[in-house]
């Protein structure tokens, strides 16, 4: 084996394969005595070999189905790293395999230089499924990643989903297991229909322990819990007899083509009010719909449609755009679907700002230098006031700040929302920080900012869209604690 250095570097731990200083590599010797079985998971592959090289990068792993003349499929470069309790014996899992299904395999060691033999050719055969008892409607539910309608090799079970069943007495509900599995059981002869539902899936999201002035981050702990659109590739609903035995019943789901996102709505003045309509446009083209729920910890959550579910709508990285009761929002997104059920976070979170008359300021200071609480702020234009708040500043704390100062547009206060106007914010009647350019929506100011780690300032003013880009408060309170749980972010916090 190769020595393995470990090395710990920005809170990460890691093993490093080293070898003789100067030496010359050469090609590592082949590994040996590999078996194959299933002793935990009946879809599972336990593959175990031994390691008789002291200067392979990585082994290959290769399966094959049609047998030891192959076709070879490469599964994996399997780092050069092995048992703890044996560093000559080395570990891979091929997880979720088709069940009822003989599987052959192979190992070759990896370096620089050239790949080894092959090991010897191991053989394990997984699990059969369950046979439906009489009197029993039983099967899975799985990711079908390439639609076809049949479950392959890799495509795992689905949990969560409700699976109905409707006899000609009451119905009954079941939700599959961690591997995707339903049964029903007791069943009398006679008609019964099996059916999916996918909407039923849904995955809860929250941001906890948020403290900030940001209005769209408004909330200490904001909940949401978003179905996530699944198509059906197999049939939904399917009917079965029963004459004293059992039936197998298995059904396959992709996602949808679409994104789904949550957020926070700010229509001028307020948080749009429930029932505000929500359109999502690609191209011009209306590709999703939905309303503001009002009184929420989340005002929305929308599906944007994808090309695959209506012609003309989105594919990936193109630009959506928004309007909210009808007014066009600053804030767009670029497209991205779900597309894997393993994904941590299955949707995006961002917030729309829809404003055309008014330029929302706010303010978050940290630091010990902050205005005190009831300090008066003004925006002001050319001599006119063009807006007030109140700094407040919670007890025994070091944060100031206020949520909103609204500049109208020329339109609504004549002198102040004019083209090209500039803001300066007066605290307490002096003038704090340097002159900004009205821009309608919501925009972060600091004028207490100092220079960090050389540079001339902290982000002082500008427009921040979906609440994701320039508020540096906002990142102190991620930093200090807060739990960003929807990272995959559109509108934008993407990861």
């Amino acid at each position: 084996m190769r020595t393995l250095l470990l090395v710990a570097m920005a809170g990460a731990v890691g093993l490093v394969a080293i070898g003789p200083a100067g030496a010359q590599e050469m090609p590592p010797a082949a590994p040996t005595e590999l078996s194959a079985g299933t002793p935990i998971r009946p879809t599972d592959v336990y593959l175990l070999w031994r390691d008789n090289s002291d200067n392979e990068d990585t082994f290959r792993v290769e399966r094959s189905t049609e047998g030891a003349g192959g076709p070879w499929t490469v599964l994996s470069q399997v780092p050069g790293q092995c048992l703890p309790s044996d560093a000559t014996r080395c570990l891979y899992v091929d997880r979720e395999l088709t069940p009822d299904t003989t599987y052959l395999y192979r190992v070759a060691a990896v370096n620089s230089a050239d790949t080894s033999a092959y090991s010897n050719v191991a053989s394990a055969t997984t699990g059969a499924l369950p046979t439906p008892a009489p009197g029993e409607i039983r099967g899975v539910v799985f990711h079908d990643a390439n639609a076809n309608g049949v479950r392959d090799t890799g495509e795992e079970g689905l949990s969560g989903s409700h699976i109905s069943l409707l006899p000609a007495g009451e119905s009954q509900t079941h939700t599959t297991g961690d591997l995707g599995e339903y049964g029903f059981g007791g069943l009398p002869v006679g008609d019964y229909t099996v059916l999916l539902d996918l909407h039923q899936r849904s995955f809860p999201a929250c941001l906890g322990g948020i403290s900030s002035f940001n209005p769209l981050e408004r909330r200490s702990a904001a909940c949401s819990t978003p179905l996530l659109p699944w198509k059906a590739t197999t049939p939904a609903t399917v009917n079965v007899t029963l004459n004293g035995g059992g039936a197998r019943v298995d059904f396959g789901a992709r996602p949808a083509d679409v994104e789904v996102l949550i957020g926070n709505a700010i229509l001028e003045t307020d948080y749009a009010p429930r029932g505000t309509v929500i359109v999502a446009l690609v191209s011009g083209q209306e590709c999703g719909t939905t309303t503001v729920v009002g009184g929420s910890e989340l005002d929305f959550d929308i599906e944007i449609l994808g090309a695959g579910e209506r012609t003309g709508c989105a594919r990936p990285g193109d630009l959506v755009h928004f309007t909210l009761g009808g007014v066009p929002a600053i804030s767009t997104a670029t497209w991205r679907p779900f597309s894997d059920p393993r994904e941590p976070v299955p949707f995006g979170f961002g917030n729309i700002v829809a404003m055309q008359q008014h330029a929302w300021y706010w303010f978050q200071g940290l630091g010990n230098d902050q205005p005190a609480a009831g300090t008066l702020v003004q925006a002001v234009i050319n001599g006119v006031v063009c807006g007030e708040a109140s700094v407040e500043a919670p007890p025994g704390s070091n944060i100031a700040g206020f949520s909103k100062l609204l500049v109208p547009s020329a339109d609504l206060q004549p002198g102040c929302g004019r083209p090209g106007a500039m803001v300066s914010f007066l605290f307490d009647g002096v003038v704090t920080g340097d002159p900004i350019e009205r821009r309608a929506g919501l925009q972060y100011i600091n004028p207490f900012a100092r220079p960090i780690f050389g540079t001339t300032g902290l982000p002082g003013a500008g427009s921040a869209p979906m609440g994701s880009a320039a508020p540096w408060p906002a990142a102190l309170a991620l930093a200090a604690g807060a739990a960003l749980l929807a990272s995959r972010a559109v509108l934008r916090r993407r990861r």
